[in-house]
Order: C-alpha cells, then sequence, then structure tokens
C-alpha cells in the first residue's frame, strides 16, 4: 500500500508542485496589488509594472532552484525513478526552497512599505524644480522652434515680411495662452520665493522671463531661459 502511494505521488508531484506555486502567485499578486493601491498617488502603470517584474523575478528563481533540484535526482532522468529512500532529502529541498521564497516575499513586501514611505513625504523644493522643468521640457517639444516662413515665388519683398511676421504672432500668441493655462500665475514665482526661504538662492532674471513668456506673444527661447534658471537654482541647493 505504501509502495503504491508512492508511485501515485510520484506520478502527481510534478502537476501539485506547479499548482501550488500558481496559487501562491495568485496570492502574491492580488495581495500586492491591494498593499501598492494603499500607496497615495501611485499610478496605475507602476503597480502593474512592479508586479510583472516580481512575478518574473520570482518565477526566474524559481525554475533555477527546481533544475538544480533536479540535478541532484539520479541519473535517470525523472522524479519517478528517484530511490524512494531519499524522500527526506527531497522533502528537505522542497522546504529550504518554501523559505527563500518567503524570504524573497518578505523583501519585497519590505521594498514596498520603504517606497510607500517615501512617496508619503511632502516634495522638496528641489524635487519640485525638477518636476516644473520636466513639465516646461514637454511644453517646449509640444510647440518645437518657431515655425520657417517661405517666401512664396513671385511674392514682393514688403508682402513676405508682413506675411512672415502675421503667421509668426499667430504662433506666439497660441503658444503665450497655453503657457498661461498650463503655468498659472504665481506658481513659478511661488516656487523661487520657496526656494529663496529655504536656501537663498534666487534669481534676479527669471522675473523678467516669466513675465515676457506671459505676454501676448511667447517665444520658445524665453521658456527654455526660464527653465535653464530654474535648472541653476536646483543645481545650488542640497538634495534635501
Amino acid at each position: 500500500m505504501a509502495n503504491w502511494l508512492s508511485r501515485q505521488y510520484d506520478d502527481v508531484r510534478g502537476n501539485l508542485k506547479w499548482g501550488v506555486l500558481m496559487f501562491m502567485w495568485w496570492l502574491l499578486t492580488t495581495f500586492g496589488k491591494k498593499l501598492l493601491g494603499l500607496i497615495p498617488s501611485i499610478p496605475e502603470w507602476l503597480i502593474y509594472t512592479v508586479l510583472c517584474l516580481l512575478s518574473l523575478g520570482v518565477f526566474l528563481w524559481i525554475a533555477k532552484v527546481i533544475g538544480q533540484s533536479q540535478q541532484r535526482e539520479t541519473g535517470h532522468g525523472t522524479v519517478a525513478q528517484v530511490d524512494q529512500t531519499d524522500w527526506k532529502k527531497l522533502f528537505a529541498e522542497e522546504k529550504k526552497v518554501r523559505n527563500e521564497f518567503q524570504e524573497k516575499y518578505a523583501e519585497a513586501a519590505n521594498k514596498v512599505l520603504e517606497l510607500q514611505f517615501a512617496l508619503s513625504q511632502p516634495p522638496t523644493p528641489r524635487s519640485k524644480v525638477i518636476s516644473l522643468c520636466d513639465s516646461l521640457r514637454s511644453f517646449l517639444s509640444k510647440y518645437g522652434p518657431i515655425p520657417c516662413v517661405t517666401r512664396n515665388a513671385n511674392e514682393q519683398l514688403d508682402d513676405y515680411f508682413q506675411r512672415k511676421c502675421r503667421e509668426e504672432d499667430t504662433w506666439k500668441s497660441r503658444m503665450a495662452a497655453d503657457f498661461r493655462l498650463n503655468f498659472e500665475e504665481g506658481r513659478i514665482e511661488k516656487l523661487c520665493d520657496e526656494i529663496q526661504l529655504v536656501s537663498g538662492l534666487t534669481s534676479s532674471r527669471i522675473n523678467t522671463l516669466i513675465l515676457s513668456a506671459r505676454s501676448p506673444l511667447c517665444d520658445p527661447n524665453t521658456v527654455e531661459n526660464i527653465r535653464t534658471e530654474l535648472w541653476t537654482l536646483a543645481g545650488g541647493m542640497t538634495s534635501s
């Protein structure tokens, strides 16, 4: 009877092992997603990225451990041909795998808690500057340089210059309106005041640039200069 039960266990052990692993993976992703969802303001794509990377790392590690375990078995090539007297050794190896898996899961949970703590901290002036500079860069990439207006054939020079100025002013006015909508009045100025209060750093040029960007005609060079001044302030600040 004992031999028969042992043979049946050998027949289904591989499928049973993977079934248990899939169930543990389901528990890990389900509760991991809920745990990551507790982090304030975390984007959904970051949650799935963390879960995918964690799942991939765990499965690669499990495959490596199982491969090493199978190499220790007898040269017959199948688990069913392992000597029945080695069941204690196999049990110890499987217990070791379970313990290592639990350690990896605990390590991942600790990293999630550290990330949650970091995201719960209020942003520093330097991090605000970096975020604002990224927004300005995205704004500039949306418009690019001033469009080039070419002269038409048989077009008079005066007519060309008038049309060129008119089209460029239309483009600049649209960019200025978009700048005022995306960077409401006082946002950049308040950040500069906060930097001066915390670190004593200031820029005598940035206020003039902000007024120029909020004027009826906004030039891409003006926005780039604002971004450069902010990066200069961020570079002079400490990481705190």
